[in-house]
């Protein structure tokens, strides 16, 4: 049965992604692993957003924003900690299982109108996505050769955008019977059956590869291409290693910081205009259906074509200047529907495009160096962006007189910045394309 539903998953996929013999079955495991995966994190955002703002106003969102920031960065760090002292095939079902153990736990507290409980719950399930997404891909590392990555994770994580549609979807119809909180239930049976599939997997690994993961983990080092032809970027590279990456740094933290925002104020819209904490729910189900329906649409149809066509530095801008003109509109006219449009853009753009040029911003940081700064930009920079737009809400809002519906000028407020680091990351690229570096 098993084998045929992954003859079954190989037929299905084909015209998508070359896979080869060996890689059938845990390509199709990891593909319904991510499914799963993201499925639980669309289920549980709107479950958070509704809890929150059916007991508090979006105006205390910012300093939700300051402790998630903070919060995640202790996750993180404990997380790490965690994984250097148990093997991989303890922490990943131990992980899941403590998961699964707050779910309960929160559904069971949450029924029982505890104060403050939402506020907690929201930090927490940004702690249950760092934690789910990055112990999925620490997973995909180990078991994926390079030359297998290249061709199917592409697949894989086309996977996570139709678990998101599935996620969302199923939020919006399953709250029209039971009420929000018992989502959590859902999500703990979800999750118990990723255990099932890590324990799958981690057999096809062992008879893959004798030995198994612990074999997996010390591969010796692969050198990469003319990676030791390059300039080391602390020389004569044309970049200079500080301010290239201070310049990535700045991407990565300013689109995180907008998106933080861009969350605010479509949270005050939501609430102004819709009532009761079911209804919110599935408002919020159906629309990150339907975020992924686009978001799964720009990453297999338009991402890849317009940066062939264009290239990284040209589509580097395709977000900040439509936030700058959507920021402006959602200002000028404070309506539910100009803010899901101005949501959508944000969310949608930083799932496909924004994410694909991202990633290739770091390709011309030698290896060694990229593997020591994309973690600590990914986790700590991307994280604590959080809670530095949580801190400059705080602080302009009220300096200005901004309601949350009217946050978008705060947006405005960061595009001359956000302008002229990527006109300087489009010239550096420009410069590393001439000087064939």
């Amino acid at each position: 049965m098993r084998k045929q539903a992954v003859s079954f998953f190989s037929v299905l996929v084909k015209p998508f992604a070359e896979i080869h013999s060996g890689e059938r079955m845990k390509t199709c495991l990891m593909f319904l692993y991510f499914f799963l995966t993201i499925s639980t994190l669309y289920i549980l955002k709107p479950v958070r957003s509704s809890l929150f703002l059916s007991e508090f106003s979006a105006e205390k969102l910012r300093f939700i924003n300051i402790g998630e920031g903070l919060f995640l960065i202790l996750i993180v760090w404990l997380y790490a900690l965690l994984a250097k002292r148990l093997t991989h095939k303890v922490l990943y079902p131990l992980v899941l299982g403590f998961l699964i153990v707050t779910m309960i736990l929160f559904w069971y507290f949450i029924k029982r109108d505890l104060p403050y409980l939402s506020a907690g719950f929201y930090i927490w399930q940004s702690a249950f996505s760092a934690m789910v997404t990055t112990q999925f891909w620490i997973l995909a590392n180990d078991i994926f050769r390079p030359n297998e990555a290249k061709r199917l994770f592409g697949l894989i994580i086309s996977g996570g955008s139709l678990g998101g549609i599935l996620g969302g979807f199923l939020t919006s119809f399953f709250v029209r019977w039971f009420p929000t909180e018992d989502l959590l239930l859902v999500v703990a049976l979800i999750l118990l059956a990723c255990i099932f599939l890590i324990g799958i997997l981690w057999k096809e690994i062992i008879v893959e590869r004798p030995g198994g993961m612990a074999d997996v983990a010390h591969l010796p080092e692969i050198k990469e291409g003319n990676e030791n032809n390059k300039k080391d970027v602390s020389g004569k590279h044309p970049f200079g290693a500080g301010s290239y990456i201070a310049l990535v740094v700045g991407i990565v933290v300013l689109a995180k910081m907008s998106s933080t925002i861009v969350e605010n104020q479509f949270g005050g819209m939501v609430q102004l205009v819709i009532r009761g904490k079911d209804a919110i729910t599935s408002f919020y189900g159906s629309f990150y259906g339907w975020l992924n329906v686009l978001s799964f649409f720009l990453q297999i149809v338009v991402t890849g074509k317009l940066l062939k066509r264009f290239g990284v530095g040209i589509s580097l801008w395709l977000l900040p200047l439509g936030l700058a003109g959507l920021s402006l509109v959602s200002f000028l006219v404070p309506v539910l529907s100009v803010s899901i449009f101005y949501k959508l853009y944000d969310a949608g753009m930083n799932y496909s495009i924004q994410q694909a040029s991202k990633e290739i911003l770091y390709l011309p940081i030698p290896a060694k160096l990229r593997r020591r700064v994309k973690p600590a930009i990914d986790m700590l920079g991307y994280r604590g962006a959080k809670t530095i737009a949580g801190l400059y809400m705080a602080v302009c809002a009220p300096l200005f007189g901004f309601s949350v519906e009217k946050f978008g000028l705060l947006v405005l407020l960061l595009m001359p910045l956000w302008f002229v680091i990527t006109w300087a990351i489009h010239h550096r690229l420009r410069r590393y394309a001439e000087e064939g570096f």
